[in-house]
Order: structure tokens, then sequence, then C-alpha cells
């Protein structure tokens, strides 16, 4: 499996498309900086890490292209299997390299949010950040673990990408409202929404305890929903 993440990373290395994602994280961050009238330093470091609640799943789109969907469009993954590799062992590989590429430009986004706020007045509490850089690190790995899963039910990248994005900005929205309609509580439920507590881990120290073990019970699940299903599909997927 080392091999497989070894043999990964080195191809991400050597092509555009990753760096591309990685300028494009800083010249966000740099364009929100000359943009946001915020004049407190924490305030303002707080309001990147929302805005980048929404980006960085966005960006996350070239890792799962680079790590898995290339395999199945030029058939890779046959000669990998072929070699003895199970299926299981694959998708592992393929998770723990997205995980390494995906907190790579997490770290990105967030340290060059810190760099670009040197500039605004205020002080800044490191602990409360590196707190809140720890949850949403977290959050983010089950984000990538479930855009794996979606890249895993079609070879088609454009159908993938698609399905992805609406589930990053409607998909929570869409249950809410179902919720409401079936006369349950949807306020209580959304609790446990990831994209959801993604942006409400940034007002940390002002979260009950209980409130935390929510943003975890709801994660986790996710996380063992995803990679069962992954796992699953990718045993009964036919490869030719």
């Amino acid at each position: 499996m080392y091999q497989l993440i070894k043999a990964d990373l080195y191809h991400v290395s050597r092509t555009k498309a990753f760096y591309i994602t990685l300028l494009c994280a800083l010249s966000v961050t740099l364009f929100f900086t000359l943009t946001t009238a915020i004049d407190d330093r924490m305030m303002f470091i707080q309001s990147l890490m929302i805005n980048g609640t929404v980006l960085l799943p966005m960006l996350f789109i070239p890792i799962f292209m680079l790590v898995w969907q290339k395999d199945f469009v030029s058939r890779t993954v046959n000669s990998v299997l072929i070699s003895g590799i199970s299926r299981e062992k694959y998708y592992f590989s393929k998770l723990a390299t997205t995980y390494l590429l995906g907190t790579l430009l997490v770290v990105v986004y967030n340290v060059s949010t810190l760099i670009f706020s040197l500039g605004i007045q205020g002080s800044i509490h490191f602990l409360e950040i590196l707190g809140i850089l720890g949850l949403q690190t977290i959050l983010y790995l089950v984000v990538l673990a479930i855009g794996l899963f979606l890249y895993s039910l079609e070879n088609s990248a454009a159908l993938s990408t698609a399905v992805y994005v609406l589930i990053i900005l409607l998909g929570e929205n869409v249950v809410t409202i179902f919720l409401e309609q079936l006369g349950a509580d949807a306020q209580k439920i959304s609790q446990y929404f990831l994209f959801k507590n993604l942006g409400a881990v940034v007002q940390l120290n002002e979260m009950s305890q209980d409130q935390l073990v929510k943003v975890f019970v709801g994660a986790l699940l996710l996380l063992i929903v995803a990679m069962t299903c992954t796992v699953t599909m990718l045993q009964r997927k036919e490869l030719k």
C-alpha cells in the first residue's frame, strides 16, 4: 500500500493541476484579504475560515480527479488489481493519498490567512485558532471521504463532479426542507450536519461540550457510511 501512495504522490507532484489548485487557494485568500473590511485581526481570520468552508471543498475536486478518477479513465486500476493488490488496500491507499493532499491544501489556505492578517490590527488567540483548524481539518477529512465515495459511483468525471458540487451547495438545505415537510425537528437534527458544523466550529469558544459531541458524532457517522459504501461499491464494481 505504501508503494501505491508513493506512486500517487509522485504522479501528483509531476502535474500542474495540483500546483494551480494551491495557487488558487493563495490567490483567493489574498483577494479576501484585500476586499474584507474587517479591522479586528481575530474576526478577520475567522471570516476567512468560514469562507474556506465553501472554497476548500471545491478545491478538493482536482485531488479527486488526480488521485482517483484518472486511474479509471486510463484503466490503471486494472493493472494494480491484477498485480495482487486487494480492492480494500487500493481504496485505503487512495484515501490516504487524498487525505495527505487535502490536509496540505487546508494548511496552505489557513497559514496564508494568518500571514495575510499580519497587516491588520488586533490580537490573535493562537490556541483558539489551532483548535478551530484542528476541528475543521477533521471535518474536511470527512468531506474528502464523501468525495471519494461519489467519484466511485460513476466513471464519468462530469457527473460525479456535478453531484458533489450540488451536495456541497444544496445538500443540507434540501435535507432540512424534507425534514420540515415530514414534521421532524430539523433544527435539532441539523446540529449533526457536516457543512453547517464546518462553519459553526469557527466560533469554538462559544460552543458547549454537548455541541462539540454532536459535531464529532455527525462527522463519525458520515465517515463510517462513506468508507463502508465506497469499499462495498468497489468490491462490486465491474472493471473492464
